[in-house]
């Protein structure tokens, strides 16, 4: 609310709230992630069960960089290779924990983010170790070469 004049002060979207959502939602779109799990999916990353037919075990994901440079504004996802499934892992702080990781499954770690009004990203492929730490660093992009990072995951 705008004190001086008693009245709500609608917020507007920025250059960069616009590339973070374009982003994310480009990332849902091209893997169709929707239930069926067989068509491909996307699981909550408090979703315990997921992966309960793997052994699990703690994935952290640590930024390289300093998130305040982002405006805390990091996206983090895992995309699992071979069975078209994705997790969206949210920050604890300086860092992204994914406690129902499954063991031993490749997957690359996607990170994106907005600073300066440019998009920044990074694709980081593991193969899920026990409790295993990935520090990952963030290199400036745009949308094309973005979206061709993505599709180049499904080969």
């Amino acid at each position: 609310m705008d004190s001086t004049t008693n009245n709500w002060v609608t917020p507007v979207a920025t250059h960069a709230d616009s590339l973070v959502n374009f982003s994310s939602s480009y990332l849902f779109t091209l893997y169709s992630f929707a239930h069926p799990v067989q068509r491909g999916s996307w699981c909550n990353s408090d979703d315990p069960n997921y992966f309960s037919t793997f052994k699990q075990t703690t994935l952290t994901v640590y930024p390289g960089f300093n998130l305040s440079d982002y405006n805390q504004n990091m996206d983090v996802y895992l995309i699992f290779k071979g069975i078209n499934s994705m997790v969206h892992v949210y920050s604890n702080g300086n860092l992204f924990p994914y406690n129902y990781a499954p063991l031993g499954l490749p997957c690359t770690v996607v990170a994106i983010g907005v600073k300066d009004n440019n998009l920044w990203a990074s694709f980081t492929p593991v193969s899920i170790l026990s409790n295993q730490s990935v520090t990952i660093s963030v290199a400036q992009t745009n949308i094309n070469d973005f979206k061709k990072a993505l599709v180049a995951l499904d080969n």
